[in-house]
């Protein structure tokens, strides 16, 4: 199963609990820290392109 269709399915089942997660893996950036945006651009750029769709309404409590 593709990592996209994965987190796809979690976030389709529990949307709190995955930008919960979202939030504490950005949030534990620090060199260099990236911004929601900046998080999900990268996620997007590595092939998490459906999810990041699902998470962008979402971006400012990312």
């Amino acid at each position: 199963i593709h990592p996209d269709n994965f987190l796809l399915s979690l976030f389709d089942a529990a949307p709190g609990p995955v930008c919960t997660a979202v939030k504490r893996q950005r949030a534990g950036l620090h060199n260099p820290p990236k911004s929601a945006g900046e998080f999900l651009a990268t996620l997007e750029s590595q092939g998490i392109v459906q999810t990041v769709t699902r998470l962008r309404p979402f971006t400012e409590v990312l």
